[in-house]
């Protein structure tokens, strides 16, 4: 994939990605990550551990998948999060070049990657292709200056 350069110097991910991401426990219900989803208008959130290792992502998608297939219309709500997540997510480095998180967004054919910390390995943050692109559309080698150039 050729994405456009975002200038001179690589560009890393930490620099577009949203920080200190929402994220759930394996247990919390998929009722509840269907509503924080919901409040805070994203499309998913990382599942981590207790050392806030990730363990994979409840994505708007994965939760329609469990309450298809649930028997009662609401019997999905109290189901664990490990049971919807896509597992195992897909991760980048925070210090990841932009480009290397376009290409993994295009070739693992998703829309979200969880961004973990090189020394710790814990999540602190989540990159979207809206994200890459609003990073994009902002730089000044482009000659844009926002969405409407």
């Amino acid at each position: 994939m050729n994405v456009p350069n975002f200038g001179p110097d690589p560009v890393s991910v930490r620099s577009v990605m949203t920080a200190d991401p929402i994220v759930i426990w394996p247990d919390t219900p998929i009722g509840e990550v269907d509503e924080l989803l919901e409040r805070f208008g994203i499309g998913g959130v990382p599942v981590v551990d207790t050392m806030d290792f990730p363990m994979g992502v409840v994505s708007k998608l994965d939760i329609l998948r469990v309450s298809e297939r649930a028997g009662t219309r609401d019997a999905w709500r109290s189901l664990d999060a490990r049971l919807a997540m896509t597992a195992p997510p897909v991760l980048i480095d925070a210090e990841a070049d932009v480009h290397q998180a376009a290409d993994l967004l295009v070739e693992r054919r998703i829309h979200r990657l969880v961004v973990v910390d090189r020394r710790s390995g814990a999540v602190v943050g989540v990159v979207t292709a809206t994200d890459l692109l609003a990073g994009l559309a902002a730089d000044p080698m482009t000659g844009a200056d926002g969405p409407m150039g």
